[in-house]
């Protein structure tokens, strides 16, 4: 039989990584939605400056950040360095 203690460690170990997974695909949602909208203003201006080319690149960086999280539960800082580099 298994100890109350293990069986709150296999709790504790389940919220955390359905948090971890909610917490992913709410940023993950919220970068899409902010370079969809970056993106439309950019067509309702009729152009694009460079910024906002950069800005687009930025969102790619975060969003691979949340993919390659996904696949191996690990975060990539030096997709953090990049934005931070070019922000």
């Amino acid at each position: 039989m298994k100890s109350a203690r293990e069986r709150l460690d296999r709790l504790g170990d389940a919220l955390v990584t359905g948090f971890q997974l909610a917490a992913l695909f709410v940023i993950g949602a919220t970068i899409a939605w902010s370079a969809a909208h970056d993106y439309l203003g950019m067509i309702r201006a009729g152009r694009a400056r460079l910024d906002d080319i950069l800005l687009l690149f930025i969102y790619l960086e975060l969003g691979t950040m949340v993919g390659i999280h996904f696949k191996t539960d690990r975060l990539p800082v030096r997709f953090l360095l990049y934005v931070a580099i070019t922000r």
